[in-house]
């Protein structure tokens, strides 16, 4: 089976239902301000986003397009996720849009280091013979991961938006 590598934040739901990633990231820091852990360090907010979503703090908007691209992605391609959150988080997330978590692979790249560095794309990247696709909406993290993939003998077809690849 082929691997499709994919971020979760952006490609297929938002904080903000406009998809802007500067909207998504202010509802985020509204809410942890909220919950009294804005000045806490990353992991501790990233606690805090389970109960922000649950409490409604932080609304889920699925990109519907992403969402029905990836749920028929799966048929053909293993889904691995790197998201900027809690794996328990992200799970609560993608069953909340719909998409089933059992075989999925997740991440947490706080875990590793940032999206923007190839070095921690590597970390999580190395333990697959082959990454086929990778999906991030992010440029410059699209950029990192895919020089990540490079220096690590893949090949990826690159994407900033959640692509139909199956017929």
């Amino acid at each position: 089976m082929k691997n499709l590598v994919s971020d979760v934040g952006g490609v297929l739901y938002s904080f903000d239902p406009s998809f802007d990633p500067r909207k998504h990231e202010a509802a985020f820091v509204k809410a942890m301000e909220y919950l009294g852990k804005a000045k806490l360090d990353l992991k501790s907010q990233l606690e805090g986003e389970r109960e922000a979503v649950a409490e409604g703090l932080l609304q889920i908007y699925p990109h519907r397009s992403g969402v029905r691209n990836f749920l028929k992605n799966l048929t053909f391609y293993h889904g691995i996720l790197v998201a900027t959150s809690l794996p328990e988080t992200t799970r609560y997330i993608l069953r909340q849009i719909g998409i089933p978590t059992a075989g999925l692979e997740i991440f947490d790249m706080s875990d590793y280091g940032s999206k923007k560095d190839k070095e921690a794309w590597k970390k999580i990247l190395r333990n697959y013979s082959q990454i086929d696709v990778i999906v991030e909406d992010g440029e410059k993290n699209l950029a990192a991961a895919g020089e990540a993939a490079a220096e690590l003998g893949f090949t990826p077809r690159l994407y900033q938006a959640m692509p139909l690849l199956v017929g």
